[in-house]
């Protein structure tokens, strides 16, 4: 699982033009204008290439990969339950006690 955020600098916030750029890798979400996570086997350096064509050199991107089992925060369920569907079983992540905050 990777996080990919934007710094939109030069154009309006455009979420769709990621949201197209990303179309290939079928199975991400975007949790806001500025960031999105992508479940690919694709490298963090493809997929910010990817989206990178459809941004203003001023703008930014950063992708990194994280551990869907160490997941912890507020956010909205069908956030969680993407989270959730992406682990391996038994890593140990509890989706209800991430959905009460208690980690």
């Amino acid at each position: 699982m990777f996080v990919l955020s934007i710094r939109w600098a030069a154009s309006p916030i455009d979420p769709q033009a990621i949201d197209a750029a990303l179309g290939p890798y079928e199975d991400w979400i975007r949790l806001n204008g500025q960031t999105w996570l992508v479940w690919s086997d694709a490298s963090a350096g493809r997929i910010a290439e990817s989206v990178r064509e459809s941004l203003q050199p001023e703008e930014s991107v950063l992708v990194f990969g994280v551990d869907p089992s160490d997941a912890d925060g507020w956010e909205r369920t069908w956030v969680w339950n993407w989270i959730a569907s992406k682990r391996k079983a038994g890593d140990g992540m509890d989706l209800r006690r991430v959905q009460q905050g208690q980690g």
